[in-house]
């Protein structure tokens, strides 16, 4: 499946990235504001997403989306107060960018994020309403010592 657009939340923000990513990110151009159904971790350095399950599109076999269902259902029970287990409208906040028809780019960033996070496609919505694919590093388990970010925002942390 070809997508041609990348949400980012933490260390790919502006000014948050590492110096040797930045001629890479320069290549991507201004994002928009955007949103992801999911809840977002505090590790020190930099944060990791847990993506709603409902937001996935395309994990391609059962036992790679269980994982995430799996790590969705940890963290909503580990970190949201009980009135709110039911309630799966937490979102994440951060920039959605159109990537250039560039391979290296993705290949890049995917060094960068390394083995402790995984790249797939999501449904992201843009703050016009607007319902839209994209790639986004997430998580798959959540460690105990993780700090729950309550404003989905990384920058507010």
């Amino acid at each position: 499946m070809e997508n041609d657009r990348l949400f980012v939340y933490g260390t790919l923000l502006p000014g948050l990235a590492p110096p040797d990513l930045v001629p890479i990110l320069s290549r991507i151009g201004e994002g928009r504001e955007s949103s992801v159904g999911g809840l977002l971790f505090d590790f020190g350095p930099y944060p990791g997403l847990v993506v709603h399950p409902a937001c996935i599109l395309f994990p391609s076999a059962v036992a790679h989306r269980l994982r995430f269902e799996s790590a969705w259902s940890q963290a909503r029970l580990q970190f949201c107060p009980v009135d709110e287990l039911e309630d799966a409208s937490r979102s994440v906040r951060g920039l959605l960018h159109e990537l250039p028809g560039d391979p290296s780019i993705l290949a890049a960033l995917d060094e960068y994020e390394g083995c402790d996070f995984e790249r797939i496609l999501v449904k992201v919505q843009s703050v016009e309403g607007e319902d839209l694919t994209a790639w986004v590093y997430v998580i798959s388990r959540v460690p105990a010592s993780a700090k729950l970010v309550e404003s989905g925002s990384y920058l507010d942390r």
